[in-house]
């Protein structure tokens, strides 16, 4: 016949295996917040020169490999505005300006926007541009993610801009067309 087996139950099993199970089988809440945004700020001054930098530094990020390149990028960023301030000196007034701004670091994303003026005797030069992570994974996000394999965002994209800056009358030189890895 049938043997009867007898399993003693310990009183906690079910709750170890419970906390195991969820432990073991859910990313981790933790990892999904905010990383640390600090500023680094540095002032260039001198005959016909005024530069101020502002650049983000980063840490907290999941991906060490990735917010040390980030932070590496954010300061070559800084380095190359007062580079320009310095040599447009030469010809003249200059005042150069980089500042950044965080627009979300929450939830597993950090975006951050990032702005650059230098006015000189030759007009205004202004440039924007944006940065979005996945504070867990690390990845970087470009626009082409926001949108399905082989879709033609690029012209679609670019037209709509182009009827803004004509609508707009702004002076805008030389834009043709976004970028396929453009920064949003």
């Amino acid at each position: 016949m049938g043997r009867i087996v007898s399993v003693k139950k310990r009183p906690y099993s079910g709750l170890i295996c419970f906390v195991l199970s969820a432990v073991l089988f859910t990313s981790p809440v933790f990892a999904a917040g905010s990383v640390r945004v600090d500023r680094v700020a540095e002032q260039v001054t001198g005959e016909n020169l005024k530069c101020e930098t502002a650049y983000p530094h980063i840490s907290g990020l999941n991906d060490k490999n990735m917010q040390q390149k980030l932070n590496v990028a954010f300061k070559e960023k800084a380095d190359v505005v007062r580079t320009e301030a310095k040599y447009e000196a030469k010809s003249g007034n200059v005042n150069a300006k980089m500042d950044f701004k965080v627009m979300r670091n929450q939830d597993g994303v950090m975006s951050l926007v990032m702005k650059e003026s230098i006015v000189a005797g030759k007009g205004e030069k202004l440039t924007q541009t944006g940065v979005t992570i996945n504070t867990v994974t690390g990845r970087r996000y470009f626009i082409s993610d926001l949108f399905i394999d082989n879709a033609d965002y690029v012209s679609t994209l670019s037209a709509q801009i182009k009827s803004k800056i004509e609508s707009s009358q702004l002076s805008v030189k030389g834009f043709d067309k976004i970028s396929e890895n453009a920064d949003y």
